[in-house]
């Protein structure tokens, strides 16, 4: 019986030690928030790194043991000046962390991706719609954190709210910057195409028109304003865009396996003329992808 007395003060001991740290980083954000952008930043980073770890051990019960977790979510993406750049990084929260090696004693438990879809994602999902009654750029900045998370979730994990997901995505194809921002969304639909099509459906004049201007975009050369970029980055954007175009190009190619030929029949003459054009990307395994969407679509009767 002193045995567990003992255990449970020193569990108590341990989670208001827990709580103290987090009501420690609360304070720091908040005072660190609007005055150095990319200091800023970096320690929301920390942040979520920490997040990752220590709720992945804490207990999820009450729910004010996950005070920062509430905290980060509902206000980062707020934030006036860094509120984009503060959403693409929520990723942190469910990536893998190759850094976290067992030879260096690290805990590699990963956070449940279903527990976090309902505690980071769910609740925001209404604040993605323009008639959510939130500044279209907080309205924006929500979809970006839903999607850096999503896609490192499985589609069981965010399939009961399917709907509107879709309709987000829809939305995002035209409002998400092209690079890291429309890959995770482009990464989503084409999980979505291949788990649950049927969500889909209704949505192909959407999707299509959406998709062919995602593939446009991020073949263009984005115009350097201000100081030249440094090669690394350039390169960098360069393998972003490409990425973005090989996703785009994959959903058509995968449309004619996932839907019978009436419901693409009617998109079949609108869609040949950008597949040919994609037969002539600078990179190979896009021209190839490219090549077998158009003989795919080609082949509607």
């Amino acid at each position: 019986m002193k045995n567990i007395c003992t255990l449970r003060l020193e569990d108590e001991n341990y989670s208001n030690a827990k709580l103290q740290i987090q009501q420690n980083l609360s304070d720091v954000l908040t005072n660190i928030w609007g005055q150095n952008p990319e200091s800023s930043v970096r320690v929301f980073r920390s942040i979520l790194h920490f997040l990752a770890g220590d709720v992945a051990r804490f207990r999820s019960t009450p729910d004010t043991h996950n005070s920062l977790l509430k905290m980060v979510c509902k206000k980062a993406p707020s934030e006036p000046t860094i509120g984009r750049q503060l959403a693409r990084n929520f990723e942190v929260l469910v990536s893998p962390k190759e850094c976290l090696e067992k030879e260096n004693h690290a805990i590699r438990k990963r956070l449940s991706g279903e527990w976090l879809y309902f505690k980071a994602v769910q609740p925001y999902l209404k604040d993605c719609f323009p008639n959510s009654g939130l500044d279209e750029t907080v309205t924006v900045n929500r979809a970006v954190m839903v999607f850096a998370i999503l896609k490192h979730l499985r589609y069981e994990q965010y399939s009961s709210d399917i709907e509107q997901i879709v309709r987000i995505g829809i939305r995002s194809l035209s409002t998400f910057n092209t690079g890291l921002e429309i890959g995770s969304c482009l990464h989503v639909l084409l999980q979505v195409l291949e788990k649950g099509p049927n969500a889909l459906q209704e949505h192909l004049a959407g999707l299509i028109s959406g998709m062919v201007k995602v593939y446009e975009t991020a073949r263009k050369e984005p115009k350097t304003i201000g100081a030249k970029e440094d090669a690394t980055e350039a390169r960098t954007k360069a393998k972003e865009r490409a990425m973005c175009r090989k996703s785009a190009l994959e959903f058509f190619q995968k449309l004619p396996n996932a839907y019978e030929s009436q419901y693409l029949v009617p998109y079949r003459q609108q869609l040949l003329r950008p597949l040919s054009a994609a037969c002539g990307d600078s990179v190979r395994e896009i021209r190839r992808i490219a090549l077998g969407a158009r003989k795919a679509w080609e082949g509607l009767a």
